[in-house]
């Protein structure tokens, strides 16, 4: 069987002959109107092949989707994660882990609904908004609250993720910045000049020295909490990770004044 995208094609050719056949049906000949009826009985055939296809891709496209990601809803509370080779959960030796949007107002005066975040995982982790082509690492889980946004990022190794992964080390940059992506968000309404975002897509998290968003802190990820934790059971982290703004940790509290 075609792919969906030949059928496609062959489909828009046939229809052009058929609409140069039809343009000048008074001056065919015997041939051309054999030729025009029988464009006629396979269009539709054709074209149920076409859904019947687009249905089998769709299926398989989910299956590999389900062989790469995890993913988890358990009492109102959605997490997706990218899996590694064996099937169990992606990690690394350098992770960092916290919360990367809540609904606070930010300094920016907007608002970014936590229960609206759509997301597509691999999402780029980068420095302070920058350096879009080349991210310094990639978020690998995201799990998703009525009120925060939670993550778990690697941090690749090369010279500029290894300037950020010391900056993280020493505590200049414990603050995250999660960023919608620039399409696919619809304002909820505007307020004395605050925007609330009701549906938005996380682009990108950025680790800075100040976020926007007070809320938002990351530690880093300590490897006893990626052995403790099977694939799917994110209780351990859970215990260690940073809380929002009503009950975060001093330490974490300082770098976000």
């Amino acid at each position: 069987m075609p792919s969906a995208a030949d059928l496609e094609r062959t489909i828009a050719t046939i229809k052009e002959r058929r609409a140069e056949l039809t343009a000048s049906i008074r001056s065919l000949d015997f041939r051309e109107i054999s030729e025009l009826q029988h464009i006629n009985t396979m269009l539709p055939i054709l074209e149920e092949d076409l859904s019947t296809v687009k249905v089998e891709e769709q299926n398989v496209a989910r299956l590999q989707l389900l062989a790469k990601f995890g993913s988890s809803h358990v009492n109102g509370v959605e997490t997706i994660w990218m899996k590694n080779a064996a099937g169990g959960r992606l990690t690394a030796k350098r992770m960092i882990h916290g919360i990367a949007s809540t609904p606070t107002i930010n300094s920016h005066k907007y608002s970014l609904l936590s229960r609206g975040m759509m997301v597509k995982l691999p999402v780029p982790l980068l420095s302070s908004h920058k350096g879009h082509a080349t991210p310094i690492g990639q978020v690998v889980l995201v799990r998703k609250k009525a009120d925060q946004i939670y993550v778990q990022a690697v941090v690749f190794h090369n010279e500029a993720a290894d300037y950020a992964w010391k900056l993280i080390e020493q505590g200049e940059t414990r603050c995250f910045s999660g960023a919608a992506a620039p399409d696919g968000y619809r304002v909820q309404g505007v307020v004395d000049g605050v925007t609330f975002y009701d549906r938005w897509t996380l682009g990108e998290v950025s680790v800075c020295r100040k976020g926007a968003n007070p809320d938002c802190t990351f530690e880093i990820l300590p490897s006893s909490s990626l052995l403790a934790a099977a694939p799917g059971d994110f209780a351990s982290e859970a215990r260690g990770a940073p809380r929002s703004a009503a009950g975060s940790s001093q330490n974490l509290a300082r770098y976000c004044d």
